[in-house]
């Protein structure tokens, strides 16, 4: 069995799914997971931009990611959820169709990710990981908020 003090060193990813895929993303990126409040749609936005939201005082530019990697929209359910993540630059809320746990990332078990991937869907995957629920994609959030 593992000691606390070697649990600390291990990065946390949060997982979530969008359609059947599973995905995650570093928690040293993630502020807060909200459920979804209403967002204020943005004329001649891209595609994969639902809107604006009011975060506490601080607007929050919102992605519907399944559309930003090509996977087809989220569903908005009650199980949907917000991800606001920060790249240092700016904070961007993340729609995803259902949040499903934290889980550890041992090195070990981190693998690249598959050459099949088109290269624009490619870009936005930082690795593979492959966990008791089955392959992770860790996705590289700087591809993600590279909307220009």
């Amino acid at each position: 069995m593992q000691e606390i003090d070697d649990l600390e060193d291990i990065p946390l990813a949060v997982t979530f799914s969008i359609g059947s895929t599973l995905l995650g993303i570093s928690t040293l990126h993630i502020q807060e997971i909200i459920k979804v409040p209403d967002i204020t749609e943005v004329p001649r936005a891209s595609s994969f931009v639902l809107g604006i939201l009011n975060l506490r005082g601080r607007i929050v530019t919102v992605f519907d990611l399944g559309t930003r990697l090509a996977l087809g929209s989220c569903r908005k359910s009650d199980e949907s959820r917000i991800i606001i993540v920060d790249d240092g630059s700016e904070t961007v809320g993340l729609l995803v169709d259902q949040v499903a746990d934290v889980i550890p990332i041992h090195q070990e078990a981190v693998q690249p990710t598959p050459a099949n991937l088109n290269s624009l869907q490619g870009n936005f995957f930082e690795n593979v990981y492959r966990s008791s629920d089955g392959l992770v994609g860790l996705l590289e959030l700087d591809a993600i908020l590279n909307y220009e």
